[in-house]
């Protein structure tokens, strides 16, 4: 069995019984004393549970994950786009999600540079995040950060029948906002002569 097998195994087996006891803060200060990845891991397994994922979100774990992307290197941003993407799934997790400034960004950022599973993190919590918005400030922040451009590529490149139905999706989301925010910066055409 490997360590990771190990290590899900006794997450699964002591951890949530023991955190349904704990307070909010109590339990993620439990996670900020482990290394990064370990932290990240510990986040996504325990948000498996959804009282304790509501009470790592009340705790303060969607800024503490997203200060860890943004400090990570490439082999943390798997594990950290799955957690996050757990702990957006319910509303508590997108109300602390929108508040944090630097969620949109970072996640479009990480668009097609990590990997593939990373990309389709991503992707689900773009979606997630444009589909309850419910000012549309998350479909601004996507569009002022790139993501009509990198989903088109995703597209484009071939991804999970999941991934394709919600990049699809958020085209459809973002064509509505099309007045608001231009998609495609028309300075790269400049030069474009056209044909009479």
């Amino acid at each position: 069995m490997a360590s990771e097998d190990l290590f899900q195994a006794y997450i699964e087996r002591t951890l949530p019984k023991s955190a349904e006891g704990l307070e909010e803060e109590d339990l993620v200060e439990m996670v900020k004393k482990c290394e990064t990845k370990a932290a990240l891991t510990t986040i996504y397994y325990l948000s498996r549970d959804i009282t304790v994922r509501v009470k790592l979100i009340k705790g303060g774990a969607i800024p503490l994950v997203l200060e860890s992307l943004a400090e990570a290197d490439k082999r943390i941003y798997e594990r950290g786009l799955a957690a996050m993407d757990l702990l957006c799934s319910c509303s508590e997790g997108r109300a602390a999600a929108y508040e944090h400034a630097l969620t949109v960004p970072l996640v479009v950022k990480k668009i097609l540079r990590v990997s593939t599973l990373a990309t389709d993190f991503a992707i689900s919590i773009l979606w997630t995040l444009c589909r309850h918005s419910s000012n549309g400030s998350a479909m601004l922040d996507a569009l002022q950060s790139g993501a009509f451009q990198k989903i088109l590529v995703v597209i484009q490149l071939g991804c999970s029948e999941k991934t394709r139905m919600r990049a699809t999706q958020l085209l459809k989301l973002f064509s509505h906002y099309r007045d608001e925010w231009e998609c495609i910066e028309t300075v790269d055409f400049k030069d474009v002569k056209r044909s009479f």
